[in-house]
């Protein structure tokens, strides 16, 4: 039976990775939607015909108003309170990312530990030990002990 030892996330590492994630999930597809939008006209490209500059309506200038205060009001929107947060937040994920210390134990893998060599060997002495304990550690060659 293979040995479990479950290692859980107790010194808070790699929650950051995972709030990161899931956060840039949702708020690139909806930033990149924002900004192709903002730079695209809302109105399809038609040729219209050209408007003789002596007539006018007698509501121009509050069409005018109206058309000014509704680009206004739709300036802030809750899209555009979202990816505000949503990239205050991802900045603060980065910044704990780049912040954290990585925690180096005795649980973490090392090869030449285990071959018992030097970090420095040759790709030779490494395959020559690597044979030597293959002969003697290999699962399908181990003695069973009988219970």
């Amino acid at each position: 039976m293979s040995q479990s030892r479950y290692d859980y996330d107790e010194k808070s590492e790699t929650w950051p990775y995972f709030a990161l994630t899931g956060l840039l999930v949702p708020l690139i597809p909806v930033t990149i939607s924002t900004v192709v939008g903002a730079f695209s006209s809302n109105e399809p490209h038609r040729v219209e015909p050209k408007e003789a500059s002596w007539v006018h309506t007698y509501n121009e200038k509050d069409l005018k108003k109206y058309k000014t205060k509704k680009k206004q009001k739709n300036f802030i929107t809750k899209k555009l309170i979202f990816l505000i947060i949503g990239w205050a937040l991802a900045a603060y994920l980065i910044y704990q990312i780049s912040t954290i210390e990585v925690v180096v134990n005795e649980a973490n893998f090392d090869p030449w530990k285990i071959l018992g060599i030097d970090e420095s060997a040759t790709e030779k002495s490494i395959k020559a030990v690597h044979k030597l304990l293959s002969k003697t550690m290999h699962p399908d060659k181990r003695i069973k002990p009988v219970w």
